[in-house]
């Protein structure tokens, strides 16, 4: 089933065999599909309005609920079948009926990313603000599927932005995360919480800089979020980008003021991550920001130790260049040359004998 347990989009044109032996007879149309639908549903997430029109006429229950309480207009709305919707809301079905996993035909279509269907559902009445067990809205389940259309139009509709994603995850912080910035410039645009955090104290923007969204990071940064906050392991967003490899967006952090001094709990400072993933530029950025280039980690570890381990002989060079001593050891006692030769990197080794 989907997240919002709404009901599979059934897979073909033809009308089934339970569909056609239902028309004409109460006792036929009231009967079930082996998959648990009743004629109906099948009929209204196959889009089929003349056989729904049919079976209602014949006595069907328009507001039947199949195994997972999902009634004939939860079908077409999670199929995204406006017509025969259209025919349901006409008949009297209830467009506020709820299944087990508790959403309703606005929460299935804004899931599915029907905007068409949201529309309609929305001019009429709605509650946009209805919640699942789990906490989710509309909005959040359209904001989960990345669906922009339908993000706006429920924005548009006045959808509260500061909610949580089934009690746990932000919709900003998952659309920073996980979607285009679109969507999250459409939270952002209608006040959402731009340093809202999730349950590991992580902001939209670390984790648009987790991913490597540099859009979504200028996005961010000009909506003015929070660049020093720290995730529950001490990393600034900073500190994740560029232990991530993600260049373009550690120097645009280091250029708009991101702390070059603050450590992870394990005692990494972004000059140090930055050296181990090899990000040249970054180096150089950061070095102009007066970092210390020394500074060693909880395993005695300094950035040149750490840029010669993996053979970044470009990197090693820059540090040398800058003043970073060969000499210091590790609390194994060894030194950057001994972590570059020991890992058969002999450009760098090279670079780091006496």
């Amino acid at each position: 089933a989907a997240p919002g347990a709404g009901p599979p989009v059934p897979p073909g044109r033809d009308m089934p065999g339970g569909t056609r032996a239902a028309v004409g007879t109460k006792t036929a149309v009231v009967a079930r599909e082996r998959n648990g639908r009743s004629a109906l549903a099948d009929a209204a997430g196959r889009g089929q309005v003349d056989a729904v029109q049919r079976l209602l006429g014949g006595g069907s229950d328009i507001d039947a609920k199949d195994e997972e309480g999902n009634t004939a207009l939860a079908h077409a709305a999670a199929a995204g079948k406006r017509a025969t919707f259209d025919a349901l809301i006409a008949a009297g079905a209830d467009r506020k009926a709820k299944n087990k996993a508790g959403s309703t035909a606005l929460m299935l279509a804004a899931e599915r990313g029907h905007v068409d269907l949201v529309k309609a559902i929305l001019a009429g009445p709605a509650d946009n603000e209805a919640k699942t067990p789990a906490g989710a809205t509309a909005l959040g389940l359209s904001v989960r599927g990345c669906h922009e259309p339908v993000v706006r139009v429920l924005l548009a509709a006045s959808a509260r932005v500061d909610t949580l994603i089934d009690e746990r995850v932000p919709q900003i912080v998952h659309a920073a995360a996980s979607c285009p910035e679109g969507v999250t410039a459409a939270l952002l645009a209608k006040g959402a919480p731009v340093d809202q955090i999730d349950e590991q104290n992580r902001t939209a923007l670390w984790h648009a800089a987790n991913r490597g969204h540099l859009e979504t990071v200028r996005l961010l940064l000009r909506h003015g979020a929070h660049q020093q906050l720290v995730d529950a392991q001490g990393r600034t967003p900073l500190l994740r980008a560029v232990e991530n490899g993600h260049s373009a967006i550690g120097e645009l952090l280091v250029g708009n003021g991101s702390d070059v001094t603050r450590k992870s709990l394990t005692g990494n400072t972004a000059l140090m991550l930055a050296a181990k993933s090899g990000l040249a530029s970054v180096v150089s950025v950061i070095l102009g920001k007066g970092a210390d280039l020394d500074a060693r980690n909880d395993g005695g570890h300094s950035a040149l130790m750490l840029a010669a381990h993996e053979g970044h002989a470009e990197v090693v060079g820059i540090l040398l260049k800058a003043g970073a001593s060969k000499g210091l050891r590790n609390k194994r006692r060894e030194t950057a040359m001994d972590l570059a030769a020991s890992a058969g990197h002999d450009t760098a080794a090279s670079l780091l004998r006496p």
